[in-house]
């Protein structure tokens, strides 16, 4: 019920809310007063039990004491409705009304002034049995004063039963509304719920048995019946018990029955027994459920108390037990002493640091003052003595010898004094530790402290530590070689001492240790600053960063060496490279020149003796023209291996791997050396299966060539045979011979580079020396290796061994004889400056069925591509007046189809690996070396038609231009589009000289052929800039002039080329 009114509160205004309650407790007095009046006054005016006061104080004392007016305003209204109702005059009713009001208010008041209500307890019994006396005492006086002013007969019976009524309705209705209505309180009863309903059926039977008779006066049997259910059920059970014992006893008793009945009284005096009956089990039964409720109460504390003191004794050993493993991982202890008894007392850990135990020793003062060295007991002693008198605590360091070991330890100990209200020492507490091994650390930290010191004070590096600002706070006193002290530099940043030119340097390497996280040991830290002397010197910083205990760089310990002796060596090294550079760059520069001179009248010498072969000569003239041929080729080979051998040297030896059949390139081995013997005494057979392998066809050949022509050099009677097998993943391939054999001491002498077994042999056979150590040196490129066997006066054995990878299938004999017949007459066209190679050409290749149409200038020859356009090939020579082979195959390769697509074989002296490569780059076919074998060349010009055969189908011509000049002209403009990019990547190049023949190259080219095209500003562009980059070749440095003239002449072709 009082819950409703709080939820009517939150949904109502208060003003509405305030007279709606108002209303709803006026209501429900009129209910309770009327019913009470009307069904238990029997025949007089007042009731049996009055219970409505009894709702009315619960009601009151669930509210705030500024809400009782209204509800007491309230109640009096609903009482005076009752009483005016049941037929009262007006003033009558406003008498009892009040004397109801006032029951109400007394008890209320007396309930409230205590701080805590506790209705539910011995003295809350107690209050409210005093509280319900004194207020229907007021209550029955100011009734008494109502009747009488009424005109209304009073009697002592008619105060008696009011009194006894009201007292009656108090002590049985409010302990029970004050258990209903309050949900939070628990009751304690100690029962379960089977015996209370069985206590409660022995009071209901007890009471119907003793008012149900009219017999006997067994009044006295229903107070134990009570007393029981009070004491099981407490306060509740006997409210409950005393509410059932007066919903029975009151009908039967107005009916005539039970003991009370057979009293010769009047009705009146009947209800009064009654009331006396019930009032005085009221107190019997509450005080004695109080009192069990207090008990049981009580009780439930106790075992409450028990719990928390057991929880308490376990968290107090468990913060004991914690508070010993901190000792024991501190190393640290507590005492205790007895100034009056000197009796002493240890944690576990002093007795561990003592090296006793509880068990074998009970300290005392002195036994305790006993463990220390003779040195520092009588100080302890003292400290001690000291502060016991003067109360004031102490501290001290000592050494202490353990018992356990006999070792000793150095100990700190604090102590503070407790007095007592006198002032007088009572008891002495106290700290314990060993800190031997703490006091060995700092003497060690102190040591390598002092030896560090040492080693920065006498170090010739400068050691410096400097924070995240850069500022400096420690300097060793090697920083005298800068020319100040180190106090001079604390306060002062690192990068101060560094020259203008590299302090931004510095700044950069010092930011990246602290915001960029980097600390690269590997890294170089090198600055320029001045010493003491005003001279620059270098200094190299090794940094170690120092972090915080968060993590986080806090400062920087770094050491600085000078290292400018180690950098003008470097610098001397530099030089000595860059000259070393430059003479191998002179070196292949003379071998590339000596090859293209000796190999350009070579290439006549051997191409005209090999046309003069095919003519009709006597015998004489045919030895003399043989020995020609001979000298021609040994001179040939000669410039071959010392080319080899300096490409093998400079590391620039390019191999292409592809498949190769065995049997051929053996066969064609036997075939060259055998048809270049004058002495055939020796027979040569070979014995080779038809084997498909991948490996450089040219090097392989090389190898085997020199190795049969050895054999066949050195064997005058006897056999030479050649054989080849596969063993596991190897081929190996060995050349045996009968000739004159090696001393096993001159076997690998004859690998060397220009020796041979015997300085004889050189004079009688001749040759450089170089065939075997260039052979052995191509079979290791190749993965393989080169060996000799040879026993003097048997023989040689030379054996090759190469990794075996199979090969592709290769094209039959036949499918190269169609092949060869398909290209058998080309039109060629031969491009060369010199007229004797051109007539060399013209001679051979035309006797081997070719038409040659020849060209003396590079700009011939692209007028004749664009005028005829019909050329099966052009053979293109690279060194050139104007314009240079290589600028004409890129001007060849822009032109219209089919012209465009023509092959081109370079015909070049320069054999060198960087050469071959720039001229494939710019659109060769092919490389031929000179000087010119014409039947080897014809056999080449073959297998090129062939690949290109392969590699181009024959498609349908396009419809010629209508003008091809214009048309030339247009795709030489193409080409001067992208002479700028390639003048820019040039340009990046480190190497200066080399950069400088280059420019000087393209240069050559493009002032010859530019003007041909009607681009005469780029042509004289190109005749400024290859003047200034010859005046410069051979100095490896840039002059402005060369600058000036590299932007103008890109500028210029870009302008072009727009």
């Amino acid at each position: 019920m009082f819950s409703r009114f709080g939820q009517a509160a939150a949904v109502l205004p208060r003003p509405v809310y305030s007279v709606l309650k108002c209303l709803c407790v006026a209501s429900m007095v009129f209910l309770l007063a009327y019913t009470a009046i009307r069904y238990t006054n029997g025949d007089g005016r007042i009731a049996a039990i009055w219970p409505v006061n009894a709702v009315l104080i619960v009601l009151v004392l669930r509210h705030h004491r500024v809400q009782w007016p209204r509800l007491l305003l309230a109640m009096t209204v609903g009482l005076v409705a009752a009483n005016t109702v049941i037929g009262d005059d007006f003033l009558r009713a406003i008498y009892l009304s009040a004397a109801n009001t006032l029951e109400v208010l007394i008890v209320s008041a007396a309930m409230k002034y205590r701080k805590r209500i506790k209705l539910i307890s011995l003295m809350g019994i107690v209050t409210l049995v005093v509280a319900a006396l004194v207020a229907c005492i007021a209550s029955t006086a100011l009734a008494t004063i109502g009747l009488y002013t009424s005109s209304h007969v009073i009697s002592f019976g008619t105060a008696a039963m009011w009194f006894a009524a009201d007292f009656l309705g108090i002590m049985l209705v409010v302990p029970v509304l004050w258990s209903l209505t309050d949900p939070s309180v628990k009751h304690i009863t100690g029962t379960s719920r089977l015996q209370t309903f069985i206590e409660y059926a022995i009071v209901c039977g007890i009471t119907l048995f003793v008012f149900a008779q009219t017999k006997y006066p067994f009044l006295f049997l229903v107070p134990p019946a009570l007393v029981l259910l009070s004491f099981s059920g407490g306060v509740k059970g006997a409210a409950g018990g005393l509410l059932a014992v007066t919903a029975i006893s009151i009908p039967f008793t107005f009916a005539d029955s039970g003991p009370i009945g057979l009293m010769s009284a009047d009705l009146a005096t009947r209800v009064l027994t009654l009331q006396v009956f019930l009032a005085a089990n009221s107190v019997l039964a509450l005080s004695v459920g109080a009192a069990a409720a207090d008990r049981r109460r009580i009780f439930l504390q106790m075992e409450r108390s028990r719990e928390r003191l057991r929880a308490k004794n376990i968290q107090q050993k468990e913060m004991i037990s914690k508070a010993q493993l901190a000792e024991r991982m501190a190393g640290l202890g507590h005492w205790a002493l007895d100034a009056k008894t000197q009796q002493v007392s240890w944690s576990p850990e002093v007795y561990a640091i003592h090296g006793v135990t509880d068990e074998n020793f009970n300290p005392a003062y002195d036994d305790a003052v006993s463990f220390y060295i003779p040195e520092d007991r009588e100080m302890v002693s003292s400290m001690v003595a000291n502060g016991i008198e003067n109360a004031e605590g102490w501290e001290f360091h000592a050494t202490l010898k353990r018992r356990s070991d006999g070792a000793l330890r150095q100990v700190h100990s604090i102590a503070d004094c407790i007095t007592d209200e006198n002032g007088e020492v009572v008891r002495v507490i106290g700290v314990f530790r060993d800190v031997t091994d703490e006091q060995k650390l700092l003497q060690a930290l102190s040591e390598s402290e002092a030896q560090y010191r040492v080693l920065a004070d006498h170090s010739t590096d400068i050691i410096v530590r400097f924070g995240l600002d850069g500022v400096i706070t420690y300097a060793s006193p090697s920083c005298k070689v800068l020319g100040i002290t180190p106090e001079q530099a604390i306060g002062m940043r690192t990068v101060d001492f560094a020259i203008q030119e590299d302090r931004d340097y510095a700044e950069d390497i010092t930011t990246e240790l602290f915001e960029k996280g980097r600390q690269e040991l590997t890294a170089r830290r090198e600055v320029r600053v001045r010493n003491a002397e005003g001279q620059i010197i270098w200094l190299e910083g090794s940094p170690r960063v120092i972090n915080g205990p968060d993590g986080t760089p806090e400062a920087v310990i770094s050491t600085f060496r000078d290292v400018t002796d180690r950098k003008e060596r470097e610098k001397a090294l530099a030089e000595a490279r860059i000259e070393a550079e430059k003479a191998g760059h002179a070196k292949t520069e003379f071998l590339s020149h000596m090859s293209h001179e000796i190999r350009t009248p070579l290439n006549g010498i051997l191409g005209f003796a090999q046309l003069l072969s095919q003519t009709d000569m006597d015998d004489q003239q045919r030895v003399y023209l043989d020995k020609t041929v001979s000298a021609g080729r040994m001179l040939r080979e000669i410039v071959n291996d010392i080319l080899d051998f300096s490409k093998i040297s400079a590391g620039k030896l390019v191999l292409d791997q592809t498949s190769v059949n065995l049997k051929s390139l053996i066969g064609e081995v036997v075939g060259i050396v055998d048809a270049g013997r004058e002495d055939k005494t020796a027979s040569i057979s070979y014995d080779v299966p038809d084997l498909s392998i991948k490996s450089d066809d040219v090097r392989l050949k090389q190898i085997l060539t020199n190795l049969v022509g050895n054999a066949a050099k050195f064997t005058r009677q006897g056999s030479i045979q050649v054989k080849a097998r596969k063993e596991n993943a190897l081929l190996v391939i060995e050349v045996t011979d009968t000739g004159e054999g090696i001393a096993a001491k001159q076997l690998e002498k004859v690998f060397e580079s220009f020796q041979q077994a015997d300085n004889s042999t050189t004079r009688r056979f001749g040759g450089t020396g170089l065939g075997l150590s260039i052979s052995r040196s191509l079979a290791r490129q190749l993965d393989g290796d080169l060996v000799l066997e040879s026993e003097l006066g048997v023989g040689t054995t030379a054996r090759l061994t190469l990794p075996f990878v199979e090969g592709d299938r290769l094209e039959t004999e036949t499918d190269v004889a169609e092949a060869g017949g398909k290209t058998a007459a080309l039109k060629i066209l031969a491009v060369d400056d010199v007229e004797m190679n051109l007539e060399l050409l013209e001679f051979g290749l035309t006797k081997a069925g070719h038409e040659v149409v020849t060209s003396n200038c590079a700009e011939q020859a692209i007028d004749l591509l664009v005028q005829e356009g019909d050329f099966d090939l052009v053979l293109m020579d690279i060194q050139m007046p104007e314009m240079d082979g290589v600028t004409a195959t890129r001007m060849i390769r822009v032109l219209p189809q089919p012209v465009c697509d023509t092959p081109i074989i370079a015909l070049s002296a320069n054999v060198l690996p960087e050469d071959v490569s720039r001229y494939l780059e710019a659109g060769m076919s092919a490389h031929f070396a000179k000087p010119v074998d014409l039947e080897e060349l014809d056999g080449f010009i073959r297998k090129t038609m062939k690949k290109h055969s392969a590699a181009c189908p024959a498609s349908a011509p396009e419809e010629a231009a209508k003008d091809p000049y214009a048309e030339l002209a247009e795709r030489y403009r193409v080409y001067l589009s992208g002479v700028a990019m390639e003048f820019l990547e040039i340009m990046e190049k480190d190497d200066q000289e080399e950069t400088l023949q280059e420019v000087y190259r393209i240069a050559h080219s493009i002032a010859g052929a530019a003007g041909s095209f009607g681009f005469d500003d780029v042509s004289e562009a190109a005749f400024a800039l290859e003047a200034a980059a010859k005046k410069l070749i051979g100095t490896g440095q840039y002059s402005e002039e060369f600058i000036s003239e590299v932007k103008n002449f890109m500028q210029t072709t870009e302008k072009a080329a727009a």
